[in-house]
């Protein structure tokens, strides 16, 4: 068996640095929520958070697959091993090697792209020539090695790209091996008949976007109204219960803690269980819950 495993130790301490940093910053606004006064900046911040939380997976994702990365040639296969893809090359479908030199150019590049790792699809010109390639490196796009097949082209970064690519043209000397197809994508997050399901998406989007609107509309809101502002009323209408304006941000984080376990209840159903009804159904729910909390701030302010 012949492998070779790529650098991989500045991709990840990169990516480390890039999770460190948004930790801190979500802390730093998870503090100034608290200690501010409630303005439509809390709002903004709110939306800074929940976009830094999502990148921190998928940085510590891409952090996780570098760990993984590897090229090894075992059966007269080629193996790309990224993370949880495998693409596989028999070595008699391999028709070029070649290195990386001073007359290829990127033209256009598509997918993730920092320090120490380059992985996704890119365009080169050599010479006249202009091609595609699938990016599997963990150094720029102007080093490593393409592998062209009959329909591809890869570039991948192995430690020493001539001797790797010596040690595959003399393999490639043995007899035919039985052609094997890889995957030929770069999932970011697991398979899922989730991704093609309009109608589950509608369910859960929908209440989180009205969730933000009615969030973002009471923090503006938050220093026009009075000191004390109605909280309950009697069978009868009468003001029963009053507080700060600021109390009124309970109805919102209710109903983002209702689509949070609706969320993960509903994947339970819809993945696990193979129940989608079942969990459409949970996750309509929780649009009926925010418009619940509208109607009840409507209500208390009109």
């Amino acid at each position: 068996m012949l492998e070779s495993l790529p650098s991989r130790s500045s991709g990840r301490t990169f990516a480390l640095g890039v999770i460190i940093f948004l930790f801190l910053l979500v802390i730093s606004l998870a503090y100034l929520i608290i200690s501010e006064p409630i303005t439509l900046l809390t709002f903004l911040w709110v939306l800074a958070i929940i976009a830094t939380i999502p990148t921190i997976f998928v940085v510590n994702y891409w952090r996780a697959t570098l760990s993984n990365a590897r090229y090894l040639v075992e059966n007269l296969i080629l193996e790309i091993k990224w993370g949880r893809l495998s693409h596989s090359i028999p070595l008699n479908e391999i028709k070029a090697l070649w290195l990386v030199g001073e007359g290829v150019k990127r033209l256009r590049f598509r997918g993730i792209n920092w320090p120490g790792l380059t992985a996704g699809f890119g365009e080169f010109q050599d010479g006249q020539r202009t091609f595609q390639a699938k990016i599997y490196s963990t150094r720029s796009t102007a080093e490593g090695l393409f592998i062209e097949t009959g329909s591809e082209v890869f570039l991948i970064s192995p430690t020493d790209p001539v001797d790797f690519k010596t040690c595959i043209e003399a393999l490639n000397i043995m007899p035919e091996t039985e052609k094997t197809q890889g995957s030929i994508g770069f999932p970011l997050l697991p398979q899922s008949a989730l991704w093609r399901d309009k109608l589950s998406q509608i369910l859960l989007a929908a209440p989180i976007i009205l969730n933000l609107l009615l969030f973002g509309i009471l923090t503006a809101l938050m220093n026009r109204l009075d000191g004390q502002v109605p909280l309950h009323f009697d069978s009868t209408g009468v003001v029963v219960h009053t507080g700060t304006p600021a109390n009124l941000l309970i109805l919102p984080v209710i109903g983002l803690v209702a689509w949070s376990l609706a969320l993960g209840g509903g994947l339970f159903f819809y993945i696990w269980r193979d129940e989608r009804p079942m969990a459409q159904i949970i996750w309509a729910m929780t649009i009926v819950i925010e418009l619940a909390a509208w109607a009840a701030v409507i209500i208390l302010l009109v």
